[in-house]
C-alpha cells in the first residue's frame, strides 16, 4: 500500500467508535497524508514503530506500559509529537492530576476529547510547517 503523501498520525483508542471518527476526520486535513489505527494500547509500540508517524494521540486509557513506549519513540523519532487525550469529565482539581499524569508520560500535549479536534487540527499545522521548513515533507 502505498503512502499518501503528508503528516502521518497514529490514533490509539480502545473504542471503535470514537478511534474510527478520529481517524476519518482527521484524516479530512489536507496536510495529513495516513491515519494509522491502533485498538490496542498493546499494539502502540510496534504500530509506531512500523508507521513512524510525525503525530501519536493517545486515550489516556492506554497508559499502561505508555511512558516506556513513549521514551523508546522519542530515541528513535525525536521529532515525533506525542498527544494524549482523555473522554472523562473531571472536575478542575482532577483534571490537574491527569495532565500532570499525562505529561509524566512524556506527551508533549495532554487534551480534553471535547477539544481534541482543535487542538490536534493546530499541532498538525504547526507541525506540517516545521517540516517544510525543515524540508521533510
Amino acid at each position: 500500500m502505498k503512502e499518501a503523501a503528508g503528516l502521518k498520525l497514529v490514533v490509539v483508542e480502545q473504542n471503535f467508535i470514537l478511534r474510527e471518527k478520529l481517524a476519518n476526520i482527521l484524516s479530512r486535513n489536507g496536510k495529513v497524508g495516513t491515519v494509522f489505527q491502533v485498538s490496542d494500547p498493546a499494539n502502540l509500540e510496534p504500530a509506531v514503530m512500523a508507521a513512524e508517524p510525525d503525530i501519536v494521540i493517545s486515550d489516556i486509557g492506554a497508559a499502561e506500559g505508555l511512558a516506556e513506549i513513549v521514551n523508546k519513540l522519542r530515541r528513535v523519532f525525536p521529532r515525533t509529537v506525542f498527544c494524549v487525550y482523555s473522554d472523562f469529565m473531571y472536575s478542575e482539581n482532577q483534571e490537574t492530576v491527569v495532565r500532570e499524569a499525562a505529561l509524566d508520560l512524556g506527551a508533549d500535549f495532554f487534551i480534553d476529547v471535547v477539544h481534541v479536534l482543535d487542538v490536534v487540527g493546530g499541532i498538525i499545522n504547526e507541525t506540517s510547517i516545521k517540516r517544510t521548513v525543515n524540508g521533510v515533507l
